[in-house]
């Protein structure tokens, strides 16, 4: 805390002169600037994507394994929903195997590539092997779909069309 011009206000505010211009400083008692630093990384959870939450509590069919391409797994969708990028793919015991890594196709035959974690090679996955995605990590279809155009409203003539 400093002393001199200023002082310290109601507010908590102080001036304090910095050469020809004053800046103004809210002050805070007994608080270090790299306490506040740790609790505002806290607050606003500073790399929380990253922490692993362990496979969801009810996972559901996504699709079937077609092929191995560039070490990559090339799977066909069997769910109507459409998977997150990055959304973790499971084997039926709830193993993580890797993370989608693309969606192709046409809007009713989906495909998607998962990119395989390290020591899981796709070449051993058989045809037709199913794969399995958490419930949270799907989007509706129509979510992808055109909107219906909204309702005109014709106005009388000689009429605003806001106007009652």
């Amino acid at each position: 805390m400093f002393k001199g011009r200023g002082g310290r206000g109601k507010r908590g505010y102080g001036v304090k002169p910095s050469g020809n211009c004053t800046k103004f400083v809210k002050f805070i008692p007994n608080i270090n600037i790299f306490d506040l630093l740790k609790r505002s990384i806290l607050l606003i959870g500073y790399n929380s994507f990253t922490h692993s939450t362990g496979p969801p509590d009810k996972i559901a069919e996504m699709g079937t394994f077609l092929h191995a391409c560039e070490g990559d797994m090339v799977c066909l969708s069997t769910n109507k929903k459409i998977p997150y990028f990055n959304a973790t793919i499971y084997l039926e015991n709830k193993q993580s195997i890797g993370k989608v890594d693309e969606i192709l196709g046409p809007m009713n035959e989906v495909y998607f590539t998962v990119k395989l974690q390290e020591g899981i090679v796709a070449s051993s996955f058989k045809p037709n092997d199913k794969v399995y995605i958490g419930e949270d990590k799907l989007l509706p279809l129509e979510r992808f779909l055109p909107k219906p155009p909204a309702p005109k409203i014709k106005a009388e003539k000689g009429q605003w069309k806001g106007s009652n």
